[in-house]
């Protein structure tokens, strides 16, 4: 039912899954309920090791017609979240991109809303508007807060895309959940690098501003983003991992080194480096000294 036209252009939504059986069905039931009718939906897994896929395919056969296409990608091995997401980008056709991952739900007005603020304001081809923090489950027990970013300094009046580029270079203040974009961002810039494991989303936007694409803020909330005690971040502990230091460190060579100051570079990598060493001393824990260390450090990594 492709009724695709100026004012209604195909969007893809792409649901990211690893592992995701737990709380899939609650992501595709929020594309299923979107109040915009255009939409194909894709399902890429990275070799799921649970029933994620089994659960996706079983949930659309009785669902498909609602879309105009629909597509699960299972994967032959793991590849990490960046390689991931650009198989479900590559197998996009919809001229703008929802990316989801299966842990999160998009509100009924999510597409909607995005469609009606790319078609009100030309020549936008990134949309941040807010969303909803949970933690583990979307209850009302649960709820946290209602990230708003209007505040910041990457959306002030008047900031061009090679300004936010260079705020980017310093901080990471995107909530990728709720970012909207046109397929051809993906195009242009190559899509996400795949060398950077664990930080795909940091990367993509320093390319994406460098390239000259502006991240524009919609005022209004539409998605619901799960915050998992078990997030790769800190799996489960406390405090940033080892594994996840590493990683940022990678993506601080690089894309930080010789496009930002020395010192704020040396003292970045000062820092991850204090990180790492507390986690082999199996500091990362609930202890008042691991809290006053790992604050410490963090704070070093970004004066």
């Amino acid at each position: 039912m492709d009724v695709e036209n100026s004012q209604t252009p195909l969007v893809s939504i792409i649901v990211i899954t690893y592992n995701s059986s737990k709380y899939v069905l609650e992501t595709l039931q929020s594309s299923l309920e979107q109040t915009y009718i255009n939409i194909e939906l894709i399902v890429s897994d990275d070799f799921s090791n649970d029933d994620t896929v089994a659960i996706c395919k079983e949930w659309l056969l009785n669902r498909h017609s609602r879309f105009v296409r629909t597509l699960v990608i299972p994967s032959s091995k793991n590849t990490g979240i960046a390689a991931n997401c650009n198989r479900g980008v590559k197998a996009a056709n919809g001229k703008w991109l929802k990316l989801i991952a299966g842990d999160d739900a998009l509100l009924p007005d999510c597409i909607e809303l995005n469609i009606n603020y790319v078609i009100k304001n030309k020549n936008i081809d990134v949309v941040q508007s807010y969303c909803d923090l949970y933690q583990d489950s979307f209850s009302k027990e649960s709820f946290l807060t209602k990230a708003r970013l209007n505040e910041l300094p990457l959306f002030r009046d008047g900031i061009t895309a090679i300004d936010q580029y260079h705020l980017l270079l310093r901080s990471f203040h995107i909530i990728s959940p709720s970012i909207f974009l046109s397929n051809k961002v993906m195009e242009n810039i190559g899509g996400y690098d795949e060398t950077m494991r664990l930080v795909e989303d940091w990367p993509f936007f320093i390319k994406a501003t460098k390239s000259g694409y502006k991240i524009h803020l919609l005022s209004m909330t539409t998605v619901k983003y799960r915050k998992s005690s078990s997030s790769v971040t800190k799996k489960g502990k406390p405090y940033r991992t080892e594994e996840h230091s590493r990683a940022i460190k990678n993506f601080a060579k690089k894309y930080i080194k010789g496009n930002t100051s020395k010192i704020y570079y040396y003292r970045n990598i000062w820092g991850l480096n204090t990180i790492i060493f507390l986690n082999r001393l199996q500091l990362n824990n609930n202890s008042l000294l691991s809290m006053v260390l790992f604050k410490l450090a963090e704070r070093i990594r970004n004066r």
